[in-house]
């Protein structure tokens, strides 16, 4: 599967990914419907909690994002990411606006939710379908949290739960995209 960022100024690049399935990347058209309904990216901070190959915080960061920050807790992850940060340069982007962390997104996110109040904070989880666990730990850390962020979660309604028992379980959300099986809730907490 050939990975590409779609839109701004990374359009068309290519982005290493995983040669096992390991790692799964968003679908091309999900991915799309996200961003073509927020497109603007300039001045936030877009942080990908479960960043695989970073398909997502790439795609923030080619659109105009100040800062990205990709976590995952995968050896190959890391080192995919690795990879494509040091491709941006092509693209004339800064390889210091993304940041590469290798650590669990549930404990890294308590021990970094603060949020700089100047800038729009996107938080996006998209973790091992099945992790129903850690939807729930992100859900409460950021609806207990009062920090002004929109999360948007990745789901599926075949591994995850069906999406109408997903948005019973985590109330409030604003927008959903769905594309086959697979579906992204958006929050906006304020």
């Amino acid at each position: 599967m050939s990975l590409r960022i779609l839109g701004g100024l990374a359009k068309g690049m290519e982005l290493a990914g995983p040669k096992s399935s390991s790692i799964r990347p968003t679908s091309v058209m999900l991915k799309r419907r996200l961003f073509d309904s927020i497109q603007n990216f300039e001045g936030m901070i877009f942080i990908d909690l479960c960043a695989g190959t970073g398909s997502i915080g790439l795609e923030a960061l080619s659109r105009g994002a100040e800062k990205v920050i990709c976590i995952d807790n995968s050896s190959l992850a890391i080192k995919l990411l690795k990879q494509n940060q040091a491709a941006l340069t092509r693209y004339h982007l800064d390889p210091k606006k993304l940041q590469i962390v290798k650590a669990d997104a549930s404990k890294w996110l308590s021990q970094n939710l603060v949020v700089d109040h100047t800038l729009e904070t996107i938080l996006f989880y998209d973790p091992p379908y099945e992790d129903i666990k850690g939807y729930e730990q992100v859900y409460k850390q950021v609806t207990e949290s009062n920090c002004r962020v929109k999360l948007i979660f990745e789901g599926c309604t075949q591994k995850t739960m069906p999406l109408k028992e997903f948005e019973s379980k985590f109330p409030g959300a604003v927008k959903t995209f769905k594309q086959g099986t697979s579906f992204f809730i958006i929050y906006d907490f304020e």
